[in-house]
């Protein structure tokens, strides 16, 4: 295999796609083609003569790996056939069913979602009985969140309990949660990656296992990492140090999803030895928005340093547009989008998309967008997944492959209704308690249950029937027949229309069951040797972000919140509600003022965050501020604009028009004026704002 396609990148490119051995950090800034420097520098792998099952690319989205997968295949071809092109947590997925056994686990452990992780929250949260069962769930879930993404098993967070402020309580329900997620045989997404780690800390021939079939480890987004995913990939490439790490630390956003930002910053001092290669040439956006990009996130403390450069030219300015409320602010908007798209014969509403810090800001520009008979697409709605009937239906294929499984059992048991009602399900889950065996084995023999009825007994023994019967035709015939039959027996359809709020509600469920039998059916067509249980992680690891991609549609404007639109592009990008306690939150603001903190660094996430909504305009950007904004209450108060904006010289703005852009009055003047020198006066030294448009 030559390797002639490395004449594709230019020089930065090329040089990290020639790193082959050792710790290498590619610092990618957006739009520099960093999936295009990794597939080749994977191809160059293969190349060389790396077997392509020794070559593991981690990145953090299924789309993503998928993406990489198919291009490093375009230029390896056959050699890349057997490399490992996963995302985080499907890896973690691959190692628990090869070594699940060795932690205590079967094989056929169930992969809990979102909400069988809430369902089984509240179970312990009224065992712990602190009183509010709401509040005690909060904490809960809360503590969860903290713990785990920093690898704290219950034990680790009892010690800190000990020295910190956690609360002893949520330790407790902590150990009971994870307690019952093993006697149901049931691992949350979270324990994809602790357990990974617990497993390679406490197994060392488990580690070396994987240690030898990984002999080259790339990780896409790597500033997205937490502090497991980082240990991993540590303990992964310690006895060969082959670690190729890609990212942008000026594109961390997700410190409040556990992402520690300080793993890519301090790359090189935990890999000594390693190569830094930083690619700045953006294919992206023209110099005009790159200018106001790169003038807004250039006074981020501790980044490192880079300046996007474009190739496309100057382009056109970035402007601002300031309205008088939000209202006019959406009308303004929702205006320019639809005039560019009719002063441009190859435009589409697709080329369009409008960026909130916060999702509650999009009600007006959907009012307006559907006055206008504009088509558009929201971001952020109900998953597919989480749909009610969607989850019915995976809980009886759960069901089939882990009869453990105590949060499938619970939601199916008497659905459609089949006279298990509360009082039964109580005495049965009881008696599966004092007896050790699960719900469903219970269920097969309930004649020795107290105080249930021969109805209710029947009743028992005929849902664990059909899932015995189910289980048994799951083994040897196709996933969508095994579901199809299931459903014809249990008359879903029926229970379907009869649950239904309204005739509509009934034909979008059942619109939502064909989907899912065509997304079985597609699943086994590109799959033909997978299994229910292959079909099953796959679907449960589908991320947000996936969900999110699917819902782009080329006819329609796309209204999309900053956190969503990590890894797209647009032609037209509107960035709204740019202003004070809006970007930056208000949260960020009060959380600064509460820890006694420089708000600089309190609040650099939401420079990031603008940073990365600006930087996914391809021809246009638009940036959008009110003087005043309706708040929850529907009091319209004052807005002071972004302070994110003071760091822009106004050379690089242009107005968006003139008849909205009044001169401040001296009122906003001098609550700006005050807003600042306070700003200044938190900063270090040799900082300073230059005062916003």
């Amino acid at each position: 295999m030559t390797t002639s396609f490395l004449d594709d990148l230019n020089p930065e490119q090329r040089e990290a796609a020639q790193a082959l051995e050792g710790p290498l950090l590619i610092l990618a800034g957006a739009g520099t083609g960093k999936t295009k420097t990794v597939t080749y520098r994977a191809a160059n792998l293969l190349a060389h003569g790396v077997a392509a099952e020794r070559i593991l690319c981690v990145t953090f989205t299924n789309k993503a790996a998928g993406e990489m997968r198919e291009r490093i295949r375009a230029l390896a071809g056959g050699a890349a056939r057997g490399m490992v092109v996963s995302t985080f947590h499907a890896l973690g997925a691959r190692v628990l069913r090869e070594e699940a056994e060795t932690l205590g686990y079967g094989r056929d452990f169930t992969i809990y979602d979102t909400s069988d992780q809430f369902a089984l929250l509240r179970k312990v949260a009224r065992e712990v009985r602190l009183g509010n069962e709401t509040l005690a769930l909060k904490a809960i879930q809360a503590g969860l969140s903290r713990a785990k993404p920093a690898g704290l098993l219950p034990a680790a967070l009892a010690d800190a309990a000990d020295v910190d402020d956690v609360d002893e309580t949520v330790v407790v329900a902590y150990r009971r949660y994870q307690e019952f997620l093993k006697s149901y045989n049931a691992v949350d997404f979270d324990d994809l990656l602790l357990l990974v780690l617990r497993l390679f800390r406490e197994h060392p021939a488990a580690l070396a296992k994987a240690q030898r079939r990984f002999q080259s480890v790339m990780i896409d987004e790597y500033q997205d990492t937490n502090a497991v995913q980082f240990e991993i990939a540590r303990l992964l490439v310690a006895s060969h140090g082959n670690l190729c790490a890609v990212g942008d630390d000026d594109q961390s956003i997700y410190a409040w999803r556990g992402a520690v930002r300080e793993n890519i910053l301090t790359f090189h001092r935990r890999f000594p030895g390693a190569r830094v290669v930083t690619l700045v040439r953006n294919y992206r956006s023209p110099e005009s928005i790159l200018a106001v990009a790169n003038a807004v996130i250039r006074p981020s403390p501790g980044r490192a340093p880079k300046e996007l450069r474009s190739t496309l030219g100057p382009g056109e300015k970035v402007q601002l547009l300031v309205s008088d409320d939000d209202r006019d602010e959406a009308r303004r908007v929702v205006d320019l989008i639809r005039m560019r798209r009719a002063a441009d014969p190859r435009g589409r509403y697709g080329d369009h998309a409008v960026l909130f810090r916060s999702s509650r800001l999009m009600r007006l520009f959907e009012e307006k967008l559907r006055l206008e008979g504009i088509p558009y697409v929201l971001i952020g709605g109900q998953r597919f997944y989480d749909r009610r009937e969607i989850k019915d239906l995976f809980a009886y294929l759960a069901l089939l492959e882990n009869p453990r499984d105590q949060v499938s059992a619970l939601r199916v048991i008497n659905l459609p209704p089949r006279g298990i009602g509360r009082g039964t399900v109580e005495k049965l889950v009881k008696h599966a308690s004092r007896a050790g065996k699960t719900l469903t084995e219970v269920c097969a023999d309930p004649g020795r249950v107290d105080g249930l009825g021969p109805k209710e007994a029947a009743a028992a023994r005929g849902f664990a029937q059909v899932l015995q019967k189910y289980r048994a035709m799951s083994r040897e015939r196709p996933i969508a027949e095994t579901l199809a039959a299931l459903v014809e027996e249990i008359d879903y359809r029926a229970e379907l229309a009869r649950d239904a709020d309204s005739p509509a509600d009934a034909e979008r469920r059942a619109n939502g069951v064909r989907e899912l039998f065509e997304s079985i059916a597609a699943f086994e067509r590109e799959r033909p040797a997978a299994t229910l249980r292959d079909f099953l992680a796959a679907s449960t690891l589908a991320s947000d972000a996936d969900e999110e991609k699917k819902t782009l549609q080329p006819t329609h404007v796309t209204l999309i919140t900053m956190h969503s639109c990590k890894g797209l592009e647009f032609p037209h990008v509107y960035v709204a509600g740019c202003e004070e306690g809006i970007l930056p939150h208000q949260r960020s603001l009060d959380e600064a003022e509460a820890d006694e903190s420089d708000v600089d660094v309190t609040v650099d996430e939401e420079r990031r965050l603008f940073y990365v909504a600006i930087t996914r305009a391809m021809r246009r950007c638009t940036i959008s501020r009110c003087r005043a904004r309706a708040s929850r209450g529907g009091r319209v108060t004052p807005r002071l604009p972004s302070r994110f904006l003071g760091d822009v010289p106004p050379g690089l703005l242009a107005d968006a028009g003139i008849e909205v852009n009044r001169p401040a009055t001296a009122e906003e003047q001098r609550a700006a004026l005050e807003r600042m020198l306070g700003a200044m006066s938190r900063r270090s030294p040799g900082g300073g704002h230059k005062p916003p448009p």
